[in-house]
């Protein structure tokens, strides 16, 4: 069955530090200081649209800012794709599994529309305490782990695709007395899309929207 993979790779997600709008010179970067215990999205061997690779950590810059170790961070990151499928004879419901993870927590949020009409689908998301002088009780701790969350979405006899919009809201907590090599930060995600007909009907394909435009913002 054919699939559509959206991952953190190099080149696609954008970050805001403040209010919208996202602006197109703001692309996330690899992270270029990561903790050594971080946990891993395991790549895929093929898909029919969207991204191949291994999924990386990615940050607005390739460390933490030394200046804002002992205060924390909260910075949003966002992708935005249309996914075109040939106008269906048939309604479908199409899968989304969604692979996420930060250090330290995360708000998330996915609005799906579909096209060319259709009202649109808010999908929510979290993990931890997304208050930056927040003290993290654990172990275990929420970096530790790659969250989970599978969610559906039909589409009609007519619709022709839909329009995803993805936002995280990632906290960095303070660290007093900490460096960039203690106190490190990033997001990694993987988001898989699946329910599509598969062969001889053509398969779904995608365009980024950049900068995205994000319709329903994280604050």
């Amino acid at each position: 069955m054919p699939i559509v993979r959206l991952a953190s790779v190099p080149g696609n997600t954008f970050f805001r530090l403040g209010a919208p709008p996202y602006l197109a010179a703001n692309v996330a970067v690899p992270v270029g200081i990561q903790f050594p215990f971080w946990p891993q999205i395991a790549d895929v061997s093929s898909v029919s649209a969207g991204d191949l690779g291994v999924a990386q950590y990615l940050w607005y810059l390739n460390a933490v800012n030394p200046a804002l170790v002992a205060t924390g961070e909260t910075i949003f990151f966002a992708r935005e794709v249309n996914i075109v499928v040939p106008i269906l004879a048939v309604a479908i419901t199409n899968t989304i599994s969604v692979k996420i993870a930060t250090d330290n927590a995360f708000q998330a949020r996915m609005t799906v529309t579909p096209t060319p009409v259709g009202a649109p689908v808010i999908f929510n998301f979290n993990d931890g305490i997304t208050a930056q002088n927040f003290a993290d009780p654990g172990p275990p701790f929420n970096w530790q782990k790659i969250y989970n969350f599978t969610v559906e979405m039909p589409l009609a006899i007519g619709a022709t695709g839909f329009n995803l919009e993805f936002e995280v809201k990632t906290v960095n907590y303070a660290q007093t007395g900490g460096t960039q090599f203690t106190n490190t930060a990033g997001l990694i995600y993987d988001i898989e899309i699946g329910g599509f007909l598969a062969a001889p009907i053509l398969p779904p394909t995608l365009a980024e929207v950049q900068p995205p435009t994000i319709t329903n913002p994280l604050a």
